[in-house]
């Protein structure tokens, strides 16, 4: 399964119409990449361009290894950290994190002009990329694709057959580069499974969020919600400003309090009539946060 949850099935039958006698699936597997560097990307191209590395690599991995021993998230950090600037917040959890990402845009799109990037989509692969609600135009994707190609196939020509770049790491990189040309005032990313070895947390943020964590990929992650809550811990990342967390098993909370602990950042618990502040200024121990409007109104304080 891919980093975004599309199983290597469903991407060959994406990748499906170009088999059998068209021009691009004649030239030899070795020759693609250079096929498609001489010319523009089409629109199915673009989005085929986010799985190729993948597609390569996984004939080549253990299927039953950790994300761990087979994700690379160190490949893509420079390039997308170096399109960092823009206020951003990360969201990791293990349900309801894509809504949660939607809401706290429309929230903050209300004063300001954001972008979204979320995954996987519903119908079409452009929803994947949002500024202000409106989904990325195809000629857009085909742009910023187009762009960010040499540097993915840059790094693609330095890794050997069973590594490959996250299809989650070049999303990140579309997004940036697509926000950043538009001028977006704040970003939000939604993580794929986890967060440790996740590219999208390679995008610098002031905020975290981790919505609920329970037993899920237990095969990427680990067996125990202990575990899955380490991993996804790791949005933490020492820069953020508050980490903003849902009502956890209380085995959870304490992965979440001590990472953030470790790094000296402000938590926040967010239950029914709770929020928990980790920091030395004392703060009230409970407040009443009846709707999430209420929450996120004041979650992002911009001068």
């Amino acid at each position: 399964m891919t980093p975004d949850g599309l199983d290597a099935e469903t991407l060959r039958l994406m990748l499906k119409p170009h088999e059998d006698g068209s021009e691009i699936n004649r030239k030899s597997k070795a020759g693609i990449n250079s096929f498609l560097s001489v010319r523009n990307m089409n629109r199915e191209e673009a989005e085929n361009f986010v799985y190729q590395s993948y597609l390569r690599a996984e004939k080549h991995q253990d299927y039953n290894e950790k994300d761990a021993a087979k994700r690379r998230p160190d490949l893509t950090r420079e390039i997308i950290r170096k399109k960092a600037g823009t206020p951003a917040a990360v969201i990791t959890g293990s349900k309801g994190k894509g809504s949660a990402a939607n809401m706290i845009s429309q929230i903050l799109q209300t004063k300001y002009k954001v972008g979204l990037m979320t995954s996987p989509h519903l119908t079409r692969f452009n929803e994947r990329f949002k500024i202000n609600g409106a989904d990325i135009s195809d000629e857009d994707f085909v742009k910023y694709m187009s762009l960010i190609r040499p540097e993915i196939e840059q790094i693609g020509r330095t890794i050997p057959e069973n590594v490959c770049i996250s299809p989650m790491g070049i999303q990140a990189d579309l997004a940036l580069t697509y926000f950043r040309a538009n001028h977006t005032d704040f970003n939000v990313f939604e993580c794929g499974k986890g967060a440790k070895y996740d590219d999208v947390n390679n995008v610098v943020h002031e905020y975290a969020v981790i919505n609920s964590i329970f037993l899920e990929h237990t095969r990427e992650l680990g067996s125990t919600v202990e575990a899955i809550a380490e991993d996804k811990s790791h949005v933490i990342t020492g820069g953020q400003k508050c980490v903003y967390t849902a009502a956890q098993k209380p085995s959870v909370l304490k992965v979440i309090e001590d990472r953030a602990a470790e790094f000296g950042t402000r938590s926040r618990y967010m239950a029914e009539i709770s929020v928990r502040i980790i920091s030395d200024i004392p703060m009230p121990a409970c407040v009443l946060m009846p709707s999430l409007e209420m929450w996120f109104s004041g979650i992002f304080p911009f001068p």
